[in-house]
């Protein structure tokens, strides 16, 4: 009578929470030059990082191999992004940066004192958006002084953004939201302070996929809020995790980085 209790209690706490299958880990490759870099952009395939030296490396994330692109070291990063197969550096006065993802060669496309007011930069597929006093704005060219502000002045609160070629996702005091990029809109996705856990975080396309301490792997369904645990062993020493074409990888506190073969 007991356990049945228990049992019962435990349903009633966790409406939306289930236990899944377990997930493999594929290695991929050792990224150990991004410890100490300063930031990394995924894109076709492939993931560009900043190396402690401030260099430019290409990993493959099929095969692993791994090279450094150019020899330019750059020192002064603000902010460090992708856009329509194209890479971008932002240094601390505003100057930009363009650089070839073949090559690693760069060019200055905007002098000194461009993007002063500028917070954040995201990028959702092929559009650009920044973040101005707080509030979302969309850029149709590179131009930084000619865009659109979206919503209300609602990111003043610093919160972690997951962020996929057509979606734009927001983890805010525990709670997860998606910012509709038409309008600013934001959405509240399942119950308040859910993600109390949450680490980091990638989204491919209706599903939510959150690294949680101490250590979880957890999926959840955005349409509906349903959560499920798909591992709760593997992910204790987390750093990072990302999704690009369709597919989800990790990186662990060692920069070793691995691909995640989710359950069918």
């Amino acid at each position: 009578m007991k356990k049945t209790i228990i049992i019962l209690i435990v349903a009633f706490l966790l409406p939306n929470f289930s236990i899944g299958q377990g997930i493999t880990l594929k290695p991929v490759c050792s990224v150990s030059f991004m410890h100490g870099g300063k930031g990394m952009v995924r894109m076709n395939g492939y993931l560009y990082s900043l190396d402690y030296y401030n260099a430019l490396q290409r990993t493959n994330l099929a095969t692993g191999e791994n090279a450094q692109l150019g020899k330019e070291f750059f020192t002064d990063v603000r902010f460090f992004f992708g856009l329509r197969n194209r890479l971008y550096i932002i240094a601390s006065d505003g100057a930009t940066k363009q650089i070839d993802i073949n090559t690693g060669e760069s060019r200055l496309v905007l002098s000194a004192g461009s993007w002063t007011e500028v917070a954040r930069v995201i990028t959702v597929g092929n559009d650009l958006f920044t973040v101005r006093n707080g509030t979302l704005c969309y850029h149709a060219t590179m131009h930084p002084d000619k865009y659109k502000e979206l919503g209300d002045p609602e990111f003043f609160t610093s919160m972690s953004l997951l962020y996929t070629d057509s979606t734009l996702h927001s983890v805010i005091d525990k709670t997860v939201y998606q910012i509709d990029t038409r309008n600013g809109e934001w959405k509240k996705v399942s119950t308040d302070k859910a993600w109390r856990n949450f680490l980091s975080g990638a989204v491919i396309k209706d599903k939510l996929y959150s690294v949680e301490n101490p250590g979880s792997l957890v999926v959840t369904t955005l349409k509906d809020g349903i959560r499920k645990v798909l591992d709760d062993k593997q992910f204790v020493q987390s750093r990072m995790l990302f999704p690009d074409n369709g597919k989800l990888y990790y990186i662990n506190q060692d920069y070793k980085l691995f691909e995640i073969v989710l359950p069918e």
